[in-house]
């Protein structure tokens, strides 16, 4: 079974989510603070959202044992009893457990339908913002259920209620994220992710952790000293108050050692100004020492002065008393106040063992001594303890034992109630604050203890402390309450560890956002290298299997790569043009110049809006062989990045050479055989329209105006063949002079205006700011080509139409614009223009009168001559066609 496998298995399913979510539990706990289990970080709520996004419906089962196995968890550690109730209150939390999971899902999932990828800034803010309104919804059901139990009072549901959302939510927004690395889909996704999110978000997480755990400690320790501080003032006002107490007992003791005898009366009213002020104190009494043997005068002499009718308790003759014969008693004489104790003045304390061991130290050692603790009537808890302090006879000598028995003469004895001093020592604020505990060091058993507000608690107490009572050693012990956690929060720790998760989310989200931006990158970059690669296989075999030659080489003119057509074509080897340059193909020095021309030459605007395409020129190269080779060539320029390369390509014209000549050769033939018959005739149709000879009848006389109109016609085609035939084998001479723009565009206007006429069509040259421009050019040839423009617009103009002349200056170039308000060209046309027989549909020539080789003509003129033409038309609307040529600058005319 492999990995993948293993994830989809259900039991796997169940115990794997069970497991992680006790663990992520008591990992939890390792961040609470004092008193209870408060933490600001929950993992175990983002495993169970994780779980949920996976898993569904099935994750149910292992998040409720999981949250079931860490609540009991929790019990056992508190000491709970295990029963129904607490079995009940787990499963209730179990269950919200899983509810706050599904509810974060299904809101997560209903805003993304698809996969959860949390690759987006809107993705991860839409999981953050429905993670804490599921963790709200889950806190706030959890507190309630509990405060219905009386789990938690009004008070605590208010202060938890904000650190179990904040750890519910920073666990959803880290620990999510951290379980869909393992078992989220798209599976490649998170698995291109899982290392650059896990391992930084770890070690970010771990960080936060010992910093908080330091953070933690340290403030732990602040909080205990400033405890032990407020218990040991609390411990110094015990002792003080007790102390208070005891002075009452020395005044007392003070008053007997100073006088020879102290009446009722006189005890009385020192007692009740002393219980007044020590509501503490039972009761205060003078226990006189009756000697052996002088019970018997003892009461008579009372008898006979104050206490007619008292005797000591029990009498002599009782059987209790019989075992004392010979013995020392100590009755109680005097007691205040009397009404609370009616049964115990006269009683004899020697039948006391406690008393009458408290009395003898006390006797022996001159110190105040007290009585082991008296047990409160339910016999559970100490209520009092009584101390006794000696009374000497004034003046005599108290050295060693012997001397302070000859000289006592009784004690002074009062019962004290610890646990109502202890109360009225006590503050409000610290009896809320301090679990205290009071016992007698002697008797550490519960019933030596006078009071204990520390029941259930199991730590050992943060202060302890011994005080002293009577010559007797008690301890008191203070623990801190729930109530003084809650006064004295450490808000340094809470800030430090939500601080820290906060940013441990942020930087989650980051890690998230950047793996999966890295990883559609890389994805893109793959699908792009794929792309890449076909489409190099797709251009390599197109120019491999390309029948042009095609070349590429830098802008110094070196050849980088070459095709198969291209070696061919001149001979070479595989790989033997590569790092050739371009001219050594191109021995003929005219073609040379040719090339050169067109790889350095940068035309004007004007000539580039209809050259889209690369220009191409015929050039002459050489075989390996020496066989000469005609060829046509396009040259492309285009720039990668910093380096301009230029794409050739060439094409073998031999064949059509051969065409071309056979061609011309035929039409050279026919035209001049043409020729001269044809001029013979048009000069006898002439003159016979011209009126020569007879009067001809009108229908007869139409008839030769046809034929001498269709004899000039055939005349015009047969030069132009003959032109075109002495430019494609250098059979035309120019004659190149420098002329004034102005007065060639005004012979060209002249020349044609009688054709003006006849179309009814108005010529107008207009003004320009240059009267003095010059153009170096064969007059003839431009007139012919000038006239062209002009004839065609005329011709396509409409009766009483204008057809405007321009002379226009650009920079070092001169612009002459034909303007017509005409049909207009269509654009399916425009690029065959120029084209030999070129016309827009086959009616124009029947309408117009056209043979289609004029503009081609003028194209092929104009150029001879340095310059290019152009034209703008839209349809409907009219053209303008313009020539190009370089003007010559004033100093530089010949005059010629």
């Amino acid at each position: 079974m492999n990995y993948r496998q293993l994830l989809s298995s259900g039991v796997f399913r169940f115990f794997a989510v069970a497991l992680c979510y006790f663990l992520a539990g008591r990992f939890s706990l390792l961040l609470s603070m004092p008193p209870g289990y408060a933490t600001a970080f929950y993992p175990a709520a983002g495993l169970a959202l994780g779980a949920m996004l996976t898993y569904g419906l099935h994750a149910i089962p292992g998040v409720f044992v999981g949250a079931l196995a860490f609540c009991l968890s929790v019990s056992f550690e508190r000491t709970i009893p295990f029963n129904v109730a607490t079995l009940s209150v787990a499963m209730l939390l179990s269950m919200v457990a899983v509810l706050q999971a599904g509810l974060a899902a299904w809101l997560i999932q209903s805003r993304q339908r698809q996969s959860i990828t949390l690759d987006s800034n809107k993705d991860i803010a839409v999981f953050f913002l429905f993670s804490a309104v599921a963790a709200a919804a889950g806190t706030t059901t959890d507190i309630g259920i509990l405060r219905v139990l009386g789990q938690l009072t009004r008070v605590q549901s208010d202060n938890n209620w904000l650190i179990w959302w904040v750890g519910d939510t920073l666990g959803m927004i880290i620990a999510a994220p951290a379980w869909l690395l393992f078992a989220g889909q798209p599976h490649k996704l998170w698995a291109s992710r899982r290392y650059k999110v896990l391992i930084p978000l770890s070690a970010c997480i771990l960080i936060v952790v010992i910093a908080f755990v330091f953070i933690r400690d340290r403030e732990r320790d602040k909080q205990a000293l400033e405890f032990r501080l407020e218990a040991q003032r609390m411990s110094q006002n015990v002792q003080s108050r007790l102390n208070h107490h005891a002075m009452v007992l020395d005044y007392l003791e003070r008053l007997f050692a100073s006088s020879n005898r102290v009446s009722q009366h006189e005890f009385a009213v020192f007692s009740e100004h002393a219980l007044r002020d020590f509501p503490g104190i039972s009761y205060l009494a003078w226990v006189p020492y009756v000697a052996p043997g002088a019970a018997s005068v003892f009461e008579q002499n009372l008898n006979k002065d104050e206490f007619p009718g008292w005797h000591i308790l029990p009498p002599a003759t009782s059987r209790d008393s019989q075992h004392l014969h010979g013995q020392a008693m100590y009755p109680v004489l005097y007691l205040t106040p009397l009404n609370h104790h009616p049964d115990l003045p006269g009683v004899n304390l020697a039948l006391q063992p406690a008393s009458l061991h408290a009395i003898e130290n006390a006797r022996d050692s001159g110190e105040t001594k007290t009585t082991p603790p008296a047990i409160s009537g339910a016999g559970k808890q100490a209520d009092s303890v009584s101390l006794f302090a000696p009374v000497y006879q004034n003046g005599r000598s108290l050295m060693n034992t012997e001397e302070r028995r000859q000289a006592f003469t009784g004690v002074v004895t009062a019962s004290f109630r610890l646990a109502d001093i202890l109360h009225e020592t006590l503050t409000d604020t610290e009896e809320k604050e301090f679990h205290v505990r009071f016992f007698d060091k002697d008797f550490p058993d519960g019933q030596s203890v006078f009071l204990d507000y520390s029941a259930g608690l199991k730590e050992a107490p943060l202060f302890q402390s011994a005080i002293l009572f009577g010559s007797h050693q008690y301890v008191l012990q203070a623990q801190p309450s729930a109530e003084y956690w809650k006064t004295h929060i450490s808000w340094v720790t809470w800030a430090a560890i939500i601080g820290g998760l906060s940013f441990t989310a942020l930087f989650g989200a980051h890690l998230l956002m950047t793996s999966a931006h890295t990883h559609n990158v890389e994805n893109l970059v793959r699908q792009r290298t794929a792309q890449l690669h076909d489409s190099e296989n797709r251009l390599s075999s197109i120019l491999n299997y390309a029948a042009e030659a095609i070349l590429t080489c830098n802008a110094n003119g070196l050849i980088q790569s070459a095709n198969p057509s291209a070696e061919n074509l001149f001979g070479l080897a595989p790989g033997g043009m590569r790092g050739r340059q371009l001219l050594s193909l191109f021995p003929d020095q005219e073609a040379q110049n040719l090339l050169r021309q067109q790889l350095s030459q940068v035309l004007p605007a004007e000539l580039q809006l209809h050259h889209i395409n690369p220009e191409r020129i015929e050039i002459r190269s050489q075989r390996q062989d020496g066989e000469i080779l005609p060829l046509e060539l396009a040259v492309t320029k285009v720039r990668l990045g910093q380096q301009t390369m230029l794409i050739i390509m060439l094409h073998d014209l031999s064949k059509t050479k051969r065409a071309e000549r056979l061609k011309s050769e035929f039409v050279s033939a026919v035209s001049h055989e043409l020729r001269t018959p044809l001029t013979s005739i048009r000069g006898v149709l002439g003159l016979m329209v011209g009126g020569i000879g007879e009067e001809l009848p009108p229908k007869t006389r139409g008839l030769l105006s046809m034929a001498n109109e269709n004899a000039i016609r055939l005349t015009k085609l047969i030069n132009d063949l003959l032109d075109f035939d002495k430019l494609e084998y250098g059979g035309m001479q120019f004659d190149m002079q420098t002329h004034t723009v102005r007065s060639l565009v005004e012979k060209a206007i002249t020349a044609n205006q009688g054709y003006a006429e006849n179309y009814r069509v108005h010529l107008h040259l207009l003004p320009d700011d240059t009267p003095g421009l010059t153009v170096v050019v064969d007059e003839g040839r431009f007139i012919q080509v000038l006239s062209n423009l002009i004839s065609n617009a005329i011709k396509f103009s409409s009766e009483h139409q204008d057809v405007e002349i321009a002379i226009l200056q650009r920079n070092d170039w001169v612009r002459i614009e034909v303007r017509d308000r005409g049909i207009g060209i269509p654009d399916d046309f425009k690029d065959r223009i120029f084209h030999k027989f070129s016309q827009a549909e086959a009616s124009a020539a029947r309408k117009y009168a056209g043979t289609g080789l004029g503009l081609s003509l003028s194209k092929t003129l104009i150029e001879k001559m340095h310059g290019g033409i152009g034209f703008q038309s839209e349809v409907g609307v009219g053209s303008v066609f313009y020539l190009l040529l370089p003007t010559v600058r004033s100093d530089d005319t010949t005059g010629k």
